[in-house]
């Protein structure tokens, strides 16, 4: 029995993209703080190898976030408000106000969007606007995979961002 209750969890469906975004909706409701470790891969078109780059995230409501890069080149970017500050090792402080810099505010905007803050508001109509929108299971996480649409500004700086939730 317990084979076939192994078995079938391991069948199961992933959730689908409603019952994850109703997940991360009740979350910001009742979250005002998290932290979660992320790995983000690039691959320049000149290169065939991979850049993998890890670190941490902070988030605190309503708009405070620290983006730090551990490793391969340790970096820290911080939002507070309408602010931004880049930190690198032996390099000045750079400071953005998003006032005036749109990119860096579409930057924020979409990682405050991942991070749960910006659901509730448009709700999904406001991420199928950028993105197609699927889930996954791995590593028995549910996943929700956004895709840019090719005529989203956000495609331009990615090609694909999954968010794995744990409970």
């Amino acid at each position: 029995a317990l084979a076939l209750l192994l078995a079938g969890r391991a069948l199961a469906a992933p959730p689908t993209v409603d019952e994850l975004l109703t997940r991360l909706d009740a979350s910001a409701t009742t979250v005002d703080t998290l932290a979660g470790d992320f790995t983000q891969r690039n691959r320049l078109k000149l290169f065939k190898q991979e850049l993998k780059s890890e670190g941490r995230i902070f988030f605190r409501k309503p708009r405070q976030i620290r983006w730090e890069y551990r490793t391969p080149d340790p970096s820290t970017l911080i939002l507070d408000g309408q602010q931004a500050t880049l930190r690198t090792p032996g390099s000045a402080e750079q400071k953005f106000d998003l006032d005036r810099d749109p990119t860096m505010r579409t930057v924020f905007d979409q990682l405050l969007m991942w991070l749960g803050a910006g659901v509730r508001v448009d709700g999904k109509a406001k991420l199928l606007a950028d993105y197609q929108l699927s889930t996954a299971e791995q590593g028995g996480l549910p996943t929700l995979v956004m895709v840019p649409l090719a005529a989203s500004p956000v495609s331009k700086v990615f090609s694909r961002i999954e968010i794995r939730l744990d409970k």
